[in-house]
């Protein structure tokens, strides 16, 4: 299934490097990263659950308990509050 692929050995530890996304404006990225700190894979599509009903890597954290679903909510309310004041200024 996956005779293309080779796996190497490195000689020395490395340092792997992933993007430093903004949890504010670019959330599907942040736990994108996080997902693949938490889960072995093969396959990308190996990421997202059958039980995951949009998709995204958000619902994907909340749905392994990864991140506290009351919080992300507090988080949704903050920010929807700050655009709120901004907008009456």
């Amino acid at each position: 299934m996956y005779h293309h692929i080779q796996v190497y050995k490195a000689n020395q530890p490395r340092l792997v490097r992933c993007s430093d996304y903004h949890p504010t404006h670019q959330p599907e990225g942040l736990f994108y990263n996080y997902l693949l700190l938490k889960i072995s894979f093969r396959a990308e599509s190996e990421l997202l659950s059958n039980a995951n009903p949009d998709s995204s890597y958000l619902t994907e954290c909340m749905l392994k308990g990864y991140i506290n679903t009351e919080e992300v909510r507090r988080n949704k309310r903050e920010q929807k509050l700050r655009l709120e004041q901004r907008s009456c200024h």
